[in-house]
């Protein structure tokens, strides 16, 4: 099967079929251009890499910093006035409860929905006001299963990778840390959540990208995969990538150098001190 280009096959987040997508691109080098936007070409090691970006919005420290996001479904007010910032090598949690708009803020930054109102700046940019940079900018995992249910783990990479990066990266990159080489020729239909959640991960990073988003990484899965899912995971943080995800396991939340509680459409600070009987109160 030859290299089906990811915003090609799943353009803005979503697929052909109507399913969300993995978000993310092959590679590319960017440059700052007029309006706060930036373009690219690509790279031919698929690392992401940026430059110019620092700067564009007068030499922001934080590498991430979301401004009052804002959304509505008709009169229900999800999301009100969402602002934090993150640097590189940071992770951080949404906690709250079912039906807080956990999944929408991440959408929202993935590009899969649209913002009421507020900013998503990286290194200076507004991706909002350069949506078509956004998969360029960041790798997204929603919490359902955006795979090729026909295709096996090979052939879904496939779709990602070319031969010699996929068999490198299964050799001795981040699919090999993500265990993924251990079910190659397993259909997705036939494969474990585990199994479908690193493969998921493990399209998303195909070209190193500076964000994660993650959505309920670890649910339901068994502490093998867990293990094997935060392993990868530090590693990322320790290269300097920036995490962001929607989780209440234990151990994703040892990762975490910050947590925020969503409740009633705003984000409050939490600290997290592994007491999971003080966490449900405060949701």
């Amino acid at each position: 099967m030859g290299i089906i280009n990811g915003l090609e096959a799943w353009h803005g987040g979503s697929r052909a079929d109507g399913k969300v997508g993995v978000v993310n691109v092959m590679g590319f080098t960017a440059r700052q251009e007029q309006g706060g936007c930036c373009s690219g070409r690509r790279e031919g090691n698929g690392n992401l890499r940026y430059s110019g970006l620092g700067h564009g919005n007068g030499g922001m420290s934080m590498d991430v910093e979301i401004r009052g996001i804002k959304k509505a479904y008709f009169r229900k007010k999800v999301l009100t006035d969402i602002s934090f910032s993150m640097e590189a090598g940071s992770c951080a949690a949404i906690l709250g409860s079912n039906g807080s708009g956990k999944s929408t803020l991440l959408s929202i930054l993935a590009g899969v929905r649209k913002a009421d109102g507020g900013s998503f700046f990286y290194r200076g940019t507004d991706l909002f006001r350069c949506p078509g940079q956004i998969p360029k900018a960041l790798g997204y995992v929603p919490q359902g299963d955006p795979l090729m249910e026909e295709l096996n783990a090979w052939d879904n990479l496939r779709m990602w990778y070319d031969r010699e990066t996929l068999k490198r990266e299964l050799s001795e990159g981040a699919l090999k840390l993500l265990g993924i080489d251990d079910f190659l020729k397993t259909p997705v239909r036939r494969m474990s959540g585990g199994m479908k959640k690193r493969l998921s991960i493990g399209c998303a990073v195909v070209s190193h990208p500076g964000i994660l988003l993650l959505d309920e990484p670890s649910a339901a899965l068994d502490p093998v995969c867990k293990e094997n899912i935060c392993m990868y995971l530090d590693a990322y943080r320790k290269e300097g990538g920036i995490v962001l995800m929607a989780t209440h396991d234990a151990q994703d939340l040892e990762l975490c150098d910050a947590c925020y509680i969503l409740r009633n459409g705003t984000l409050h600070s939490w600290e997290y001190g592994g007491d999971f009987h003080k966490l449900a109160e405060a949701l």
